[in-house]
Order: structure tokens, then C-alpha cells, then sequence
């Protein structure tokens, strides 16, 4: 696609998600934007719809001056968020802020996935000779201060491209991609407000929150240390039988998510091995009972013949305390280099230092987690030798930690091959943090096999299930709802997402108003926040919350099935039931999205009708023509991407290791042979 014809499908994008108020929503020329940002996942912020409240609040000010104004917010063009003034007004326009997400934020954010790279493995560069620093610290610099700045590039690209002479109105002050902003649009004319941050005093607000910091990471490793006392005495009473080619890592505290691995690794409970990931001691919600109980009770029993490893902490105290000597002597080095000599174009961007939760972050990343990696590092080595790793395969369960970012580094460098369980399918939030360094990563479809490649990532694709059989009513009389809009770590951010499931129950609502003879199921995604889903579920007239546990027997009861995208897509596309997609404009690029096609996808309520519509007046022959073509988008694999059938991993070895690039150009240490990339 040429330059010109990209503009001409962004534009058309922006005015799809956009509504004027006494006007087109149209682009133009000198506009105000007043902008709301996502909030930075779980950190504390106002309601969603407070935000929005306040945007529109500003609007009509600048609307009273006589300003060309455009709201852009997720959720501003939804008749359910606008104030009861709008209509009387003209000149304003609201807009959906995930429609300036141009292309998929894998690549947006490329360069500066480099450049965090490079960072790491100059800043830690001590690390280096134990494990890769960069891939073993990349997850958590990202879980600590850089996930939002991953966030708002590509959003940044979309934003300046269409308003290169707009003045942006930023409701938050301490919004990660302010400064990329600031200086993509002020070369073209454009202004952003608030002015400049002054950044200048954040060395010494670092350094001082460092002592801080290292004081309290000694601390929770030597309470962390005697507080695991009871799972290693627990360790030691296992004698496993044989020497397993495939090894299982586990976090023995997230029961949920270790659930998807062994459903399709673990059905006949033999023949593996199993590795304790993350931590030793007991979280909270389990505290005072059972200790790992995210490993299945067969696995734990003493007589299952299963062996269990750590790659946790050192289980002895002298190599515990040497460990801890070398960590604080690392994270001294790591805290110079850092304080005295980093000016690099992350630091002057990433956001507010003035503001303590971000200056605390970096220093958390700094202080705990550089020994943190230490510590895994040398349970790591000591567990390869104890169980002879060394040739095995081990898969993950969970990666985007530096608990488990830092084993798979140094299994690596033992010899054994390393897997990316990936948790879920179609990619949401597979950038960032989320980019893991494994050997493969495997993948449910072919959807999954695509977004590893962007990744440039060694991919294996899970063998799908048979395509479902069973009659499907014509014309639809079942469908169901599947959203994940409201999960609970989005509490205290103010549920930024509520918008979009308002407006997803809303079009059902409207639907069984025209259609009376159809039911409606509504299944939230496990993980969303009880209190929201009850306060809406309190709402509904015509839709009733599902009850069923596994979503398979849901499935078997639809004819229809509108999901928000995701692994509920992939399931649903599984079964070669109709889906249609609630569409966030923020996912468009996602090619999960784009491979369901324009009329299978909806936004605002009112369209949900016409979707419908098109399926029922389809023919059996026609409806099931279209399925398949849908399972051949999602399933039909790449000849070139091995395919395990029963999950044999007996074909993967050293000799087949890809040369793992990660975008990137890497000598055999880890360290870049290029120069940094500039942001």
C-alpha cells in the first residue's frame, strides 16, 4: 500500500470512530484536541467516565471562545458519555482514541524496543556475564515505568500525523507519551499543553529512593529466604523417577494460569518433570494453607514419581549470602552507572520523575530486581546440574516476570531449550513486557504464528481441535456475549475499559428489543471484577449472566457468538459457529480483527442489528462456506511452522535451536552490535 493510499485509510478510519456535533468529523486544519490518555494499568486514577466529564467540561470552555475542538478519549464518541448540552453546541467532535492506532504496536514500538534493549545491556552490564542483562531484565523494566510509554507510541504516531498543526490539551500531566508528542508536533506548527515537565533534579530524587530501595530489597530477600524454608524441606521429600525430556514451569501460586499449560501438556500426567517459578512463599490469598497451590494435586504427592525443581532462590545459606554480597555489589555498579552517567533518550522521555511513583519504580527495577535476577540465576545453575537439565525442553507457563525472564536466560546458556506457553491467543498485549526470549513460542493459530514472526521469534503451532459438527438453529435463537472489559487489576485505574461493556450490553439490549424470540447469554471473562459485573448484570432486561463454568458447553449451546477478540475468538472460530466482533478501535490492526472482515465487526450499539441480519438471511450452504473460510484464516498453517500433534516435542534439539534474533542484531553474549536506536 502506497504513503498516499495509508492516509486516505487512516482518514477514513478517524471519521468511522469519530461524531461531529454541528459539524462533519472531518479533520481541521488549527484544531484543539483535548486528550485523554489511557491510565497507566494499576495504578490508582479517577472513574472513567470523571475523566470524560472533565474533557467535555474543557470542551465547551473552548467551544465558548470559539475554538475548532475535538475530544479524543476512549469512549467520547458513545451517545451513553455525552452531557446533555452537547447537542445545542457546533464545532465540536469527539473521537475514539484507539482509531489513531495506525499500525499494530508491535511495530510501532520496534525502535524502541531496541533502544530498551541497548539501555539494559549497557546499564547492567555486569549482569552480562551470567546471564543475558537485557533479556533477563527487559520484562521488568517494562512491568515497572516503560509498559506505558510501550502503550503510547503507537498512539503518539497516529495523533501527530493527523493534527500536525493541532494544540493538544493533555488531561494528564504525567502521561508517558507527552514528550514524544511534544516533539513530533512542534517541528510541524503544533503546540502541546501542559508545557515541558522540568526533569532536571531527577538524579538525585533516583539515587536517594536507590538507598531506600536497596535497604528494603536485602531485607525481602532474607525474609523471602526464611519464609521458603518450609517449600524446600517440602522439595527435598521428591525422588522422581527417570530423567524427563520435557520439564514444566510452573508458578505454584497462580493456579489459573498454569491451567491452560497443563489442560494441553499435562492430560495424562506422566512423563514430566515440573519446575517452581516466581516464588516459594505461599501469596496471600493463600496464605495459612496448602503450599504451591497452583500445582495439581497428582503432581504433589510423594509417591507420583514426578520430579520437582526450583528456580527460585538458593536453598543453602552460605550460597545465599554470598549471592546476596554479589547483588548489593551489583546494584551499587548498576546505581552509578545509572546516576552518573545515563542520559539516554528513555530517562528524558519515559515521564514525570517529579512524580514519586515513577522515581520509585525505576529504583525498584534497579535495587530488587537486579538481585532478584542474581538470585534465580544461581538457583537456576544449581537445578540444571542437580536434575540434568542440560538438553531437556522446558516450557513456561508465565515469562513477562524478571522471575522467570531471568531463568529461561540461564537455562539457556546451560543448554536447554526453552518454550513460551503463551497465555491466551490473538495477541492482545503480546508487546512490551509481554515480548518474551525463548527459543519457540508456541501458538494456537495461525493468527498467533503470524504475530510470533512480527515478534522475529521461532514459532510452533499447537495441533487445533476438530471442527464442530453440531446443528446450528437458523435463524439464530441463541447467542452469546463474551467480554473482557472489566478485569479486576483494572480497579484502581478507574476501569478505563467500563465504556466499551456498557456499550456491548447496550446493543444487546437493543437487539432483543427488535427481536424478542431471541436469548441471550452473557459470559464475563473469569478474571473481571465481581462488583462490576454484578452492578451492570443488575441493569440488564433481556440478558441473562451465564452460569456455566467452562465456556465448551457455552459454546455448544450458541448459534451465535460476539466476542470482544482474543482466545475467545479463537474458540469461537473453532467450532465454525457465526462470530461477529465488538470491536475496539484501539485492536483494528490486530490481525485477528481484521481477519473476521468489516461485516462480521461492530462498535456502536445499533449495528450489532444489521450484523445479525446478514447472517439470518444467509442459506445453511452459505453460512457454512463462510465458517470455514474462517477456520481455513485462523488454522490453516504455515508449510514452514512445525505443527505439534499431542504436543510431541521429541523433533526439537540443540542442533534445531533457531538463531533467536528478537529483532535484533546479538553477538553470542547477548550484547548489541549495533548502536543504540535512537527514539
Amino acid at each position: 500500500m502506497s504513503k498516499k493510499e495509508r492516509n486516505r485509510t487512516d482518514t477514513a478510519r478517524l471519521e468511522q470512530y469519530s461524531v461531529g456535533h454541528g459539524t462533519t468529523s472531518e479533520i481541521r486544519p488549527g484544531e484543539t484536541i483535548v486528550l485523554v490518555p489511557e491510565p497507566v494499568h494499576g495504578e490508582k486514577a479517577e472513574p472513567a467516565g470523571r475523566r470524560l466529564s472533565r474533557a467535555f467540561e474543557i470542551a465547551r470552555s473552548l467551544l465558548g471562545e470559539g475554538s475548532r475542538v475535538r475530544i479524543v478519549a476512549s469512549g467520547a464518541s458513545l451517545t451513553l458519555n455525552w452531557p446533555n448540552w452537547i447537542e445545542d453546541v457546533t464545532g465540536l467532535v469527539t473521537s475514539e482514541l484507539g482509531a489513531y492506532r495506525m499500525v499494530h504496536p508491535i511495530i510501532a514500538s520496534r525502535d524502541l524496543a531496541q533502544s530498551v534493549h541497548s539501555w539494559i545491556d549497557w546499564l547492567a552490564a555486569s549482569l552480562n556475564d551470567r546471564i543475558s542483562a537485557s533479556e533477563a531484565l527487559y520484562a521488568s523494566a517494562g512491568n515497572r515505568f516503560l509498559q506505558p510509554l510501550f502503550e503510547a507510541v503507537s498512539y503518539v504516531d497516529g495523533l501527530s500525523d493527523a493534527h500536525p498543526d493541532g494544540t493538544f490539551i493533555c488531561l494528564d500531566r504525567d502521561w508517558s507519551g507527552l514528550e514524544l508528542l511534544r516533539q513530533r508536533t512542534e517541528v510541524s506548527g503544533g503546540k502541546v499543553l501542559p508545557e515541558r515537565v522540568d526533569n532536571s533534579g531527577w538524579r538525585a530524587r533516583v539515587a536517594l529512593l536507590i538507598v531506600w530501595r536497596l535497604i528494603g530489597a536485602v531485607a525481602g530477600q532474607i525474609l523471602r529466604f526464611v519464609r521458603s524454608r518450609s517449600s524446600i524441606r517440602k522439595l527435598r521429600t521428591f525422588h522422581g523417577k527417570g530423567n524427563p525430556k520435557v520439564w514444566l514451569a510452573l508458578d505454584p501460586n497462580w493456579p489459573r494460569g498454569n491451567s491452560h499449560l497443563l489442560q494441553r501438556l499435562a492430560a495424562d500426567k506422566t512423563g514430566y518433570g515440573i519446575l517452581l517459578t516466581t516464588s516459594l512463599v505461599p501469596s496471600r490469598e493463600h496464605r495459612g494453607g496448602e503450599l504451591w497451590p497452583g500445582i495439581p494435586e497428582w503432581a504433589t504427592l510423594p509417591d507420583s514419581g514426578i520430579p520437582i525443581g526450583q528456580l527460585v532462590l538458593p536453598e543453602l545459606l552460605t550460597s545465599f549470602l554470598a549471592c546476596l554480597v554479589r547483588g548489593i555489589w551489583l546494584v551499587l555498579k548498576v546505581a552509578v552507572r545509572l546516576i552518573c552517567f545515563s542520559d539516554h533518550e528513555i530517562i528524558r522521555t519515559v515521564g514525570n520523575f517529579s512524580k514519586f511513583q515513577l522515581a520509585d519504580r525505576v529504583a525498584r527495577f534497579v535495587t530488587a530486581d537486579v538481585i532478584q535476577a542474581l538470585m534465580i540465576d544461581t538457583a537456576t545453575r544449581r537445578c540444571v546440574r542437580r536434575h540434568d537439565l542440560a538438553n531437556t525442553i522446558v516450557v513456561f507457563s508465565v515469562l513477562n516476570v524478571v522471575d522467570t525472564a531471568a531463568a529461561n536466560s540461564s537455562l539457556q546458556r546451560s543448554g536447554v531449550i526453552t518454550i513460551d506457553f503463551r497465555h491466551g491467543s490473538g495477541g492482545l498485549g503480546w508487546f512490551g513486557f509481554h515480548e518474551t526470549f525463548t527459543d519457540y513460542v508456541l501458538g494456537r493459530s495461525q493468527v498467533d504464528v503470524e504475530l510470533i514472526k512480527m515478534l522475529s521469534q521461532k514459532p510452533l503451532l499447537v495441533a487445533p481441535p476438530s471442527f464442530r459438527t453440531s446443528p446450528i438453529h437458523r435463524p439464530v435463537q441463541n447467542i452469546l456475549l463474551l467480554s473482557g472489559y472489566s478485569h479486576e487489576s483494572w480497579g484502581p485505574s478507574g476501569f478505563p475499559l467500563e465504556h466499551f461493556e456498557i456499550e456491548l450490553l447496550r446493543s444487546a439490549e437493543l437487539l432483543a428489543s427488535v427481536r424478542p424470540d431471541l436469548t441471550i447469554r452473557w459470559r464475563p471473562h473469569p478474571s473481571d471484577d465481581t462488583g462490576q459485573i454484578a452492578a451492570h448484570a443488575a441493569k440488564l432486561e433481556s440478558v441473562s449472566l451465564s452460569g456455566v463454568e467452562q465456556l465448551v458447553e457455552e459454546l455448544d449451546w450458541a448459534d451465535l457468538v460476539v466476542t470482544y477478540g482474543g482466545t475467545t475468538l479463537t474458540e469461537s472460530v473453532q467450532t465454525g459457529l457465526p462470530v461477529l466482533v465488538h470491536a475496539m478501535p484501539s485492536l483494528l490492526t490486530y490481525p485477528d480483527i481484521e481477519r473476521v472482515g468489516e461485516g462480521r465487526r461492530f462498535f456502536y450499539a445499533p449495528d450489532l442489528l444489521d450484523c445479525i441480519t446478514k447472517i439470518d438471511v444467509m442459506d445453511a450452504p452459505a453460512r457454512a462456506k463462510r465458517a470455514r473460510c474462517l477456520f481455513n484464516l485462523f488454522f490453516t498453517p504455515d508449510s514452514k511452522v512445525q505443527i505439534l500433534k499431542d504436543l510431541d516435542f521429541s523433533r526439537l534439539s540443540l542442533s534445531s535451536r533457531p538463531n533467536r534474533m528478537n529483532g535484533l542484531e546479538r553477538n553470542r553474549k547477548g550484547q548489541f552490535e549495533e548502536a543504540a536506536v535512537s527514539l
